[in-house]
C-alpha cells in the first residue's frame, strides 16, 4: 500500500521466519553463475541472505545484505568449493538502503565479483578448488532456516552462466526499473 509516490511490488521479508525455496535446480553442467537482485535491507542487526544456492555446502553461491553485523553492514556475494571466496562492498552501507546487486561467479577461473548499482565494487580471484555447481535448492530471503533477511526483494534472476557485459548492463537496468535504487 503506497500513500504517495511510486509503489514497487516486492516480497517483504520480516527478518525472523519469512522466505521462499525452490525445488532442486540442476546447475551441475556449469561452473559459472550470475545473480541479479533488487533489494532493500532494513536492518544490519544480523547477517542475512538475499539468496542462497546450496547454503554452506560445496558448490554453493550466496548473496548477503548485510554481511556481518552492526558497523560491518555491507553487501557481499560468495561462492565456495572446499573454501569460501567472497567479494564484498568494501565499505559500510548501513540500513535502510536499496540497491541493485549483481554477483558473478566462476568456480574454475576462480573469480567472484560483486556489483552494486551498476558498478563493480570488488572482484576476488583468490585460488580455490575448481568444481562445477551441483543440483540444489535456491532459497530466497534466507539460508535454510537461518540468516533471514529483514527487507524487501523487488526482483531476482539466477543464471547458470556468466552474463555478458551487454546482458549485465541490460539486466541491471531492468532490475533497477523495478527497484528504484539509482
Amino acid at each position: 500500500y503506497a500513500t504517495g509516490g511510486v509503489f514497487r511490488p516486492n516480497q517483504a521479508i520480516d527478518g525472523s521466519d519469512d522466505g521462499m525455496s525452490t525445488a532442486s535446480v540442476d546447475f551441475s553442467g556449469t561452473d559459472e553463475m550470475s545473480v541479479f537482485a533488487g533489494v532493500t535491507k532494513l536492518s544490519d542487526a544480523n547477517t542475512a541472505a538475499v539468496v542462497s544456492y546450496n547454503g554452506t555446502a560445496n558448490a554453493s553461491a550466496e548473496m548477503f545484505a548485510p554481511r556481518g553485523t552492526g558497523a560491518n553492514g555491507d553487501f557481499a556475494f560468495s561462492h565456495r568449493t572446499t573454501t569460501v571466496q567472497e567479494a564484498g562492498n568494501g565499505t559500510i552501507v548501513l540500513a535502510p538502503v536499496t540497491a541493485v546487486l549483481t554477483g558473478l561467479s566462476d568456480l574454475s577461473a576462480p573469480s567472484v565479483q560483486l556489483r552494486r548499482n551498476g558498478s563493480v565494487v570488488q572482484t576476488n580471484t583468490t585460488a580455490i578448488a575448481a568444481n562445477n555447481y551441483t543440483s540444489g535448492t535456491i532459497r530466497i530471503g534466507h539460508r535454510s532456516s537461518t540468516l533471514f533477511l529483514n527487507g524487501r526483494i523487488y526482483s531476482l534472476i539466477v543464471l547458470g552462466r556468466t552474463a555478458t557485459a551487454a546482458e549485465i548492463a541490460a539486466t541491471e537496468a531492468w532490475v533497477n526499473s523495478r527497484t528504484g535504487a539509482y
